[in-house]
């Protein structure tokens, strides 16, 4: 591909909703946490991040200014996806990409990376995914919300112990666990091929992680 000009994006900016957005997920993906939706939805949100703080480096707005951020974005792609002299930023990117594709069945990472080595494509694939209706947040996520309003001061620990109150109210299955270490077996609320209902384990080394996130989640509801 024929080089463009290109922008350091340089340190990420807290106070940059972009920014900010982008750093999180990578902080995220950095503690070994990873999105409850598959992989390909969590790498395509994350390379959509990455795009929005490209475009805004190089100030454009991609309602009015479609043809050159298409460029500058077809070029951050291949940047992501072939550089190896990549500057911060985008060296955690690619290892948070790396991260995700680990998780990857076969199937849906060879039709990921077939996506990265085609930019036009994968931009296509991130406006459709971006244009589907919201997540719908995991039954775990629900419960532990649920759990969270009643108190938005209770621990991570406090919110284990309600979970493990609540094995076998529907949604909470089972929790196997040797102090903070274990799982958290969880009812997904679908159901398989046999009609029996679907279940998911969920780390409970994420759990702070996660009762973290849904805590500034609530509260940025207020």
């Amino acid at each position: 591909m024929t080089e463009n000009p290109w922008l350091d994006i340089g340190p990420l900016d807290p106070r940059i909703r972009v920014d900010d957005r982008l750093d999180r997920l990578l902080s995220k993906l950095e503690r070994g946490t990873s999105s409850d939706e598959n992989g390909k939805d969590a790498a395509l949100e994350l390379i959509d991040h990455l795009l929005a703080v490209v475009r805004k480096r190089h100030g454009l707005h991609r309602g009015r200014q479609r043809t050159e951020c298409l460029t500058v974005e077809r070029h951050a792609v291949w940047m992501l996806w072939t550089s190896k002299q990549l500057e911060p930023v985008l060296e955690r990117a690619q290892k948070a990409l790396n991260h995700i594709l680990a998780g990857e069945n076969q199937d849906a990472q060879r039709e990921l990376e077939d996506l990265l080595n085609k930019p036009d494509e994968l931009l296509s694939e991130i406006q459709r995914n971006k244009a589907k209706s919201p997540r719908k947040p995991s039954a775990l996520s629900v419960e532990i919300s649920t759990i969270l309003k009643r108190n938005l001061d209770q621990t991570w620990r406090d919110v284990l112990l309600e979970l493990e109150r609540r094995v076998g109210n529907g949604v909470i299955a089972a929790v196997n666990r040797t102090g903070d270490e274990g799982v958290i077996i969880y009812n997904t609320g679908e159901l398989d091929q046999t009609g029996t209902s679907k279940t998911k384990p969920f780390s409970l080394a994420t759990l702070p992680n996660k009762v973290s996130t849904l805590k500034q989640e609530l509260r940025d509801q207020k």
